[in-house]
């Protein structure tokens, strides 16, 4: 948060709320606020969902949480969502 070329960047991508507010899978999300922590990151393609259900010999309706990212942008959400959904589908009724 001390750089400011890192602002800078995260500025020009649109990715922080004026408002300095972050609306997670929100219509009104406009971005995220940004604050102290820490954070980890793991990537879950949908791929490795269905692998790990299978591999477990669950079902998709077993599912009960997820753990999300939720950044609160118009592009971030919306991807992540999408994902889950496709991993966590039925099968396709043709």
């Amino acid at each position: 948060m001390l750089l400011s070329a890192t602002t800078a960047g995260i500025c020009q991508l649109q990715a922080l709320s004026p408002v300095g507010r972050c609306h997670s899978f929100d219509a009104s999300g406009d971005g995220y606020g940004r604050g102290e922590g820490f954070a980890i990151a793991l990537l879950r393609p949908s791929a490795l969902v269905r692998a790990v259900l299978a591999a477990a010999g669950a079902a998709h309706e077993a599912v009960g949480a997820v753990s999300v990212h939720g950044t609160g942008t118009p592009l971030g959400d919306p991807i992540e969502v999408g994902a889950l959904r496709q991993a966590l589908a039925g099968p396709k009724v043709r």
